[in-house]
């Protein structure tokens, strides 16, 4: 939770801390760990915590990276990352978008979902329920983002969202009859997700959404295949309604076009590329180089990101 607090710089000190805290983990007995993760109170809590150990172990690779991407903050102003548990990949790196230095600070809103934040608008003015709590938020942290800012140019907010729904939340939806196929329940859910999004976006706010990355890929000994063929053809469908849903003119969103960076190169899957594996459901923080990239190349970038 150090780690994702978006409140405060994560210096060396303060990393040193994650990393002491972390190896903890590890002194614990096989029986203890077996009950931590298990646990319904320190599940959620057990895998963030190995998550950000990876992407600690995996620093010295980082820093061979181009352009290094060292782990604490740098000088910069801050450029807000707000979602799910992606939202730590790039969490602390320092990024330049045209003439500006950035440090992407994360916000991080455990298990949010595109369908949290449709739940969320559509309990507006109304009664509010637990399936829009997340999008509630999602809605006050983008809030807060803005008001805190005080520049009164337009301010970029990165999203990170939609990776739970094309694991199982789509599935489901279409088990249940409410869409015919899973391309069906991918294009609406993303329709309704963007539609959300300017919704919730503030003021003079621009929403920069990520692309929900794939899956990597796993030994087909492990089981459950089938489900994962249909998690990634899930995946390539959401990400291409999103692309079509916010176009190429919307002064509320920009959808960051980047998932064919993140697929492995050397098959026609949608697995992700391994030199971007983290732990097997997250990417390292080698994606801050692609994020940078679009960012650049985006031909909407002519103000402020």
């Amino acid at each position: 939770m150090l780690f994702a607090h978006g409140g405060a710089p994560l210096t060396a000190v303060r990393l040193d801390g994650v990393r002491a805290l972390l190896r903890t983990l590890d002194t614990l007995t096989k029986a203890e760990q077996a009950k931590y993760m298990h646990a319904s109170d320190s599940t959620s809590l057990w895998a963030y915590g190995r998550f950000v150990a990876s992407l600690i172990e995996a620093e010295p690779r980082m820093r061979r990276a181009s352009p290094p991407r060292p782990l604490v903050t740098a000088e910069g102003r801050r450029l807000h990352v707000v979602g799910d548990s992606h939202t730590l990949s790039y969490a602390w790196r320092s990024i330049r978008v045209g003439k500006e230095q950035c440090v992407l600070t994360p916000c991080l809103i455990p298990g949010l979902k595109a369908f949290h934040a449709v739940a969320a608008v559509a309990e507006q003015g109304g009664v509010h329920t637990a399936k829009g709590e997340r999008g509630r938020l999602l809605c006050k942290a983008l809030a807060r983002i803005a008001a805190a800012d005080g520049s009164g140019e337009r301010l970029d907010i990165i999203v990170s969202a939609g990776e739970i729904d094309t694991r199982d939340g789509i599935a489901s939806a279409v088990r249940k009859g409410r869409y015919a196929t899973i391309e069906d329940g991918a294009a609406a859910t993303a329709a309704l997700f963007v539609a959300a999004l300017r919704e919730l976006a503030p003021r003079n706010t621009r929403i920069v959404l990520l692309p929900v990355p794939p899956h990597a890929r796993r030994a087909k000994k492990a089981g459950r295949y089938r489900a994962r063929a249909k998690r990634r053809e899930c995946t390539a469908y959401f990400n291409a309604a999103l692309r079509g849903a916010v176009g190429d003119d919307d002064p509320k969103l920009l959808f960051l076009d980047a998932f064919r960076d993140l697929v492995d190169p050397a098959t026609t899957e949608a697995v992700l590329d391994p030199a971007l594996r983290c732990d097997g459901s997250h990417t390292n923080a080698l994606v801050v180089s692609i994020l940078e990239r679009h960012l650049r190349n985006s031909t909407k970038n002519t103000q402020r990101i």
